[in-house]
């Protein structure tokens, strides 16, 4: 919990009822504490822990409403307030990882095979942190998003590999050779294939 919003009456408020002789004086303690409470940013809470603070606060609003106060209930009520305070929880930021987990899956997608060992190989251990990242459940928006650009630029310096001599002639047999069967390919790839053979000369 941020200090700025905590209210410190003593190192510990207990001892209040034993230090302190006159009621006027805790009574004044309680209701600056109230007024304390009633300015914190209720914002950057949990819901759950705000309700814990407030019911304390209800309780001591109405306490100090009354014409007389036993002691004791407002030093009781001062340490339940104190204790709400402490058990404030800080909202947990909201990190959006969509855009990181979509660029990972792109990549995974890739054959490592078709570019350079070397730039293969830096890819991947970018791939690998940035994984490491969208599976941390601590990681905040500032690190999601530094591993998105990172995970860009290897995925931009890929390299790939040059077509050898004989993948091209493979590549040319198959053209040439390849029967158009329509049950095995679709009606526009034996068109793509006719209008290669046509260019190739290879008729």
């Amino acid at each position: 919990m941020d200090n700025r919003d905590k209210f410190y009456f003593s190192r510990d408020v207990r001892l209040y009822e034993y230090t302190v002789p006159h009621e006027k004086s805790i009574s004044k303690l309680l209701k600056e504490l109230i007024v304390a409470t009633d300015l914190i940013d209720t914002s950057r809470y949990t819901i759950d822990s705000l309700k814990r603070l407030h019911a304390s606060l209800n309780e001591a609003k109405e306490l100090i409403s009354k014409h007389k106060v036993d002691k004791n209930e407002i030093v009781r009520a001062i340490n339940k307030l104190e204790e709400g305070h402490e058990q404030l929880e800080e909202k947990k930021e909201e990190v959006n990882k969509v855009e990181l987990a979509n660029l990972i899956d792109k990549v995974n997608s890739k054959i490592s095979e078709d570019y350079t060992e070397d730039s293969w190989n830096k890819l991947f251990t970018v791939l690998e942190m940035a994984e490491e990242t969208l599976h941390n459940e601590e990681a905040t928006q500032e690190m999601v998003d530094q591993a998105l650009k990172e995970l860009k630029a290897a995925k931009k310096k890929l390299i790939e590999k040059p077509v050898g001599k004989s993948e091209f002639g493979e590549y040319l047999q198959f053209i040439k050779d390849e029967v158009l069967d329509s049950t095995k390919y679709t009606g526009k790839f034996c068109n793509y294939l006719r209008k290669l053979r046509r260019m190739l000369k290879l008729y």
